[in-house]
């Protein structure tokens, strides 16, 4: 949190000379688990760096996440001690009234996007994500921080720490993971067309569709088993030393094998960000984003609650490369999205 805090007041800096148009929001998928199994639309790039031709860029993220709803934890604290849950606390957790989900592992994911500019207006692109899933290393850190700063441990030293463990009763169906079901594989590949060249009172209009296949790693954390669609419409505005984007995305979800009809089939999102110059080759970038949760609201209330995170980062432009580091923090619900997040981006035209 006090790295975040850092991040954020470095964008209240006072802006210098514009050198040319700055390259828009930050490229972020959605990190909470399950989440990852649906089509996540990227916020676009601004209007006026897509190339023609060939472009690549490679965003690898990693979160922590340490997640329960309110009758895994009071199981936790009625069990009183620092353990991983074995196969009695997994049958233990299968007698709670109502539904109950935990997680508590970390997650690195790489973005493997390729871009093709067909001309000025229209673009192809693909999608190759790569995840990987294990105990973690931060588990000591966050929980000394919280310590520190005085907030709740939120139920961490009921539990042995860099240990991968998941447990969802959501709507009648149980999934057990003692440990992840695989460390690293393939997830769902996306493919997408862009359209840009559109102007609405003085903004950028890019317009989108994509489609996510079902050829992931056969794993409930890689692959959903079916095929999404979707569209997003971005609205976008840059100053000489300032941008404002505006996201809107409607994914069609196919469905999930793991939760049956326990998920939406129909999930809005929506993104908001503002990039200011801080140097002629460096941009700091404040986002906010909002999604409908993957679970009903007829399960319980903590998972089925819509996702809200905050983002901040800074851009660094060398030579035609530009490098991306960020971080994103959950607000308002804090038991269904992943505690902090890290991320970097590497982004290039060839």
């Amino acid at each position: 949190m006090r790295s975040f805090i850092l991040l954020l007041a470095a964008l209240l800096a006072a802006p210098v000379a514009a050198s040319e148009d700055m390259l828009g929001p930050l490229r972020l998928r959605d990190l909470t688990p399950f989440a990852l199994q649906r089509l996540d639309f990227l916020p676009a790039s601004a209007a006026s760096r897509y190339p023609v031709g060939w472009a690549v860029e490679a965003n690898a993220s990693f979160t922590n996440t340490f997640i329960m709803s309110d009758n895994v934890g009071s199981y936790l604290q009625d069990r009183n001690r620092r353990a991983r849950l074995e196969a009695a606390d997994f049958a233990a957790l299968g007698q709670l009234e109502g539904d109950a989900f935990y997680f508590d592992g970390s997650i690195a994911v790489l973005n493997l996007t390729f871009h093709y500019g067909i001309n000025d207006r229209l673009a192809f692109y693909g999608i190759l994500p790569v995840h990987h899933y294990h105990g973690g290393s931060l588990d000591q850190a966050i929980e000394d921080f919280h310590d520190a700063a005085g907030f709740s441990d939120f139920g961490r030293p009921l539990v042995a720490r860099d240990q991968f463990q998941a447990y969802f009763k959501v709507g009648g169906q149980e999934l057990v993971m003692s440990n992840a079901p695989r460390s690293t594989g393939l997830a769902d590949p996306v493919i997408g067309l862009r359209s840009r060249g559109y102007t609405w009172h003085g903004w950028d209009v890019v317009l989108e569709a994509a489609l996510k296949l079902p050829w992931g790693a056969d794993d409930p954390l890689f692959s959903s088993g079916h095929v999404d669609f979707g569209t997003q419409l971005s609205l976008q505005r840059q100053w000489d030393n300032h941008g404002l984007y505006f996201s809107v995305n409607h994914v069609f979800f196919g469905g999930s094998d793991d939760f049956g009809k326990a998920v939406h089939r129909q999930i809005p999102g929506f993104t908001a960000a503002w990039e200011t110059r801080l140097g002629s080759a460096t941009t700091g970038i404040l986002q906010f984003s909002a999604a409908r949760s993957l679970f009903k609201g007829d399960t319980d209330p903590e998972l089925s609650a819509h996702q809200y995170q905050v983002s901040a980062g800074l851009r660094h432009r060398r030579g035609g490369v530009y490098y991306t580091f960020a971080l994103t923090e959950n607000v308002i619900n804090f038991q269904n999205t992943p505690d902090i997040g890290f991320h970097f981006g590497v982004a290039f035209a060839l």
